[in-house]
């Protein structure tokens, strides 16, 4: 058994600065953190999937990695549209997919866990809240989706390449041609599960054969409404996590409140 835990869009600001003048995203992460380090058994990797730093700056990212190192367990990282990929990639160096297969572009790359194949991916479109990728990371995609051998597939990308029902979130989705060109390599490498984030709310989907999950963020939600009209609207809702179990070709996923909670033994 393969267990990943994903945390997303934690939006973490300098030290002493509080998001959008409102949100304490340090604390909430903090707790995300040590929602992470209470799961039983550990995973064998936390996936942190965009939106790392809410300017892009490096004293944010230095503040960011001080609260992710608080994890019991090795962490990985891809930017989101609030990043800056060359600096994330210099200040995360130690937290970057491997790059060892070469060709890949900044903060993309691979790793193989037991039975697991994850590639994750840089879709940020510099100036733009809407995502796009590199043709290097896509040319790489397939070159190691091709010798994963028995191994299951799992992408990770910040911007969904799909609508999800939001319509101010759908509205900053990956363009089309690089949806386009990651969906024939899902499809035709079998790809199992695509993660993402950036709408800030757990869902699921099909698309292209493979489970489409969103991770929620620690943060802020994004509010539930479906209305193609609703304004960018957030909420309050509690946060999550992601909890992925993967064991004999099978990935369960789990939404994981953030947060003490009383548990107790019954016969049921």
């Amino acid at each position: 058994m393969t267990l990943v835990a994903q945390i997303s869009d934690p939006h973490i600001c300098r030290r002493g600065e509080l998001l959008y003048g409102i949100v304490d995203s340090a604390t909430a992460l903090r707790r995300a953190v040590s929602t992470v380090n209470a799961l039983n058994p550990q995973p064998d990797l936390v996936i942190v999937s965009g939106d790392l730093a809410n300017d892009g700056a490096a004293e944010s990212y230095d503040h960011l990695i001080e609260i992710l190192d608080e994890l019991h367990r090795p962490w990985l990282a891809i930017p989101g549209n609030h990043d800056v990929p060359e600096v994330a990639a210099e200040v995360l160096v130690n937290h970057c997919f491997s790059q060892d297969d070469g060709g890949w572009g900044p903060c993309s790359g691979v790793v193989d866990l037991d039975g697991v194949r994850i590639i994750g991916l840089n879709s940020v479109c510099e100036g733009e809240p809407s995502g796009v990728l590199d043709p290097r990371d896509l040319e790489a995609t397939a070159v190691a989706l091709a010798g994963r051998g028995d191994r299951m597939a799992v992408v990770v990308v910040h911007h969904p390449p799909v609508a999800l029902g939001l319509a101010a979130m759908d509205a900053m989705r990956l363009d089309d041609a690089s949806a386009g060109r990651l969906g024939d390599l899902v499809d035709d490498h079998a790809v199992d599960t695509v993660l993402v984030g950036h709408v800030h709310r757990a869902s699921a989907t099909g698309w292209r054969g493979s489970l489409l999950l969103s991770c929620p963020s620690p943060a802020f939600s994004i509010a539930m409404d479906l209305d193609p009209a609703t304004p960018l609207t957030v909420s309050d809702e509690p946060a999550a996590i992601l909890v992925h179990r993967f064991i004999d070709g099978v990935h369960t996923a789990h939404v994981h409140a953030v947060g003490e909670r009383l548990s107790i033994a019954v016969n049921y």
